[in-house]
């Protein structure tokens, strides 16, 4: 499956993608879904078309709304449930989706290219559903949409009767959590709270005093980070804890402090991937890093890098794996120190460990994989040798102090969310480090 429409789009979508297994858990979920849900709902399966078009017939038994097997072209309607074939190509453009006849044989995950491609037309107005049963390439879409801004749901483990998925996957991708039987509410109110975000004449003045709270609370300063991002991420937080006006969110906020942890969660994009953006390592390792390494070879043999906003650890770890394969046998002869830092002390914690589920390393090599993760049950393990490469911290960048003498800073997909002044504060301290 190839998606290809990069148009903007006003309205949502709502996307599930669950393995082949996970279908089992589709009736009850699209039972529990509104008919006058306010949004197009995508399943994307890896079936072929014959065994789709039954799906469809037998989905149509648990909701009045249309189930629609594609073969050709569709305007994406709200209160229509749209489902997509494998191994075939899939156009997201203006408003409306379209299938390519005949069989793309080069598509080998086609949940994470259609979750890929919707992110990319998207973004901040995808929801993505995670259901039991959530196939390997279910798991790499999610994360892309997560970067891209999207909100992320998944089947609580209070559903005893289909299992639960939030073991092999970060914890940090999930917004929201429900039981299976709860989640098409959940999707009424998430669809419903981003359309329309209520606004009083003194959301100013309490979106200040949410900012305060957090502050407080949890130690960092959204402040200065872009009003439109926090409000977008308080309105998804509204319509999980079903409070209709920023006002009475935060009331809700005085009388359950746990929410501001998920707050802080929800304005932060806490997952990432490995050696994301092959360009920029290709460019590291080619141009950048050479000079470095010979100026260090002729002096010390000391390296200070620093990423920053490193999420759940994939870049600092990729970059010591280059690090490693670049220095060869020369390494034990040198002091390589990376600085990892981010704002959440969940995802810090997260990334010390340095283990990862499977679908996570899809853009490590296998050379890279045999030499730097050692298998283990959960998934795959950072070698200690790597792991002692990177130290971990927290560190809020409008406030905290920067790293002196540092070689090479790396902060990606983070500065996009601060206000200008705050870019400026930030690139400043980064100059002086």
């Amino acid at each position: 499956m190839t998606v290809a429409g990069h148009s903007a789009v006003d309205d949502l979508i709502v996307v599930l993608g669950p393995s082949v297994a996970g279908a089992e858990a589709l009736p009850a979920l699209i039972s529990s879904l509104p008919p006058e849900l306010a949004a197009p709902t995508i399943i994307a399966l890896p079936l072929d078309l014959a065994r789709l078009a039954n799906l469809a017939t037998v989905l149509s038994r648990y909701t009045p709304m249309m189930v629609q097997a594609l073969t050709g072209v569709a305007n994406l309607t709200a209160g229509t449930i749209f489902i997509v074939p494998a191994h075939r190509q899939v156009t997201l453009a203006d408003g409306q989706i379209s299938v390519a006849d005949g069989r793309d044989h080069a598509v080998d995950a086609p949940v994470a290219t259609f979750l890929a491609a919707a992110a990319r037309v998207y973004g901040e107005r995808l929801i993505v559903v995670l259901l039991s049963g959530i196939g390997t390439d279910g798991i790499v879409g999610a994360v892309e949409a997560k970067n891209a801004g999207g909100t992320i749901v998944a089947q609580s483990q209070a559903s005893p009767r289909y299992p639960a998925v939030l073991h092999t996957i970060p914890p940090l991708l999930i917004d929201s959590q429900a039981e299976i039987d709860k989640i098409g509410p959940l999707l009424h109110d998430l669809v419903g709270d981003a359309k329309v975000l209520p606004v009083a004449s003194d959301t100013a003045d309490v979106l200040q005093t949410i900012v305060e709270m957090v502050r407080r609370h949890a130690s960092i300063d959204f402040g200065l980070y872009k009003t439109s991002t926090i409000i977008r991420r308080i309105g998804r937080r509204m319509a999980v804890t079903h409070c209709e006006t920023m006002q009475s969110y935060g009331q809700y906020l005085r009388v359950h402090p746990r929410e501001v942890g998920e707050l802080v969660n929800s304005f932060l994009i806490n997952v990432t991937q490995f050696f994301r953006d092959p360009e920029a390592f290709a460019l590291l390792r080619e141009v950048v890093l050479p000079p470095l390494i010979e100026a260090a070879r002729q002096q010390d043999h000391v390296l200070r890098l620093w990423s920053a906003g490193c999420a759940t650890g994939e870049e600092p770890y990729s970059l010591a794996m280059v690090l490693s394969d670049m220095l060869a046998a020369e390494l034990p002869e040198w002091t390589i120190k990376i600085f990892a830092t981010d704002v959440d002390e969940a995802a810090i914690s997260f990334s010390r460990h340095g283990l990862y589920a499977a679908p996570l390393l899809r853009g490590v090599s296998n050379a890279y994989r045999e030499r730097f993760f050692e298998q283990v049950e959960d998934g795959y393990r950072v070698t200690k040798a790597l792991r002692q490469m990177v130290i971990f911290g927290q560190q809020d960048l409008s406030q905290s102090a920067p790293f002196p003498r540092i070689d090479l800073v790396l902060c990606r997909n983070v500065l996009i969310y601060f206000t200008a002044e705050l870019q400026d504060y930030v690139l400043r301290q980064f100059a002086f480090s």
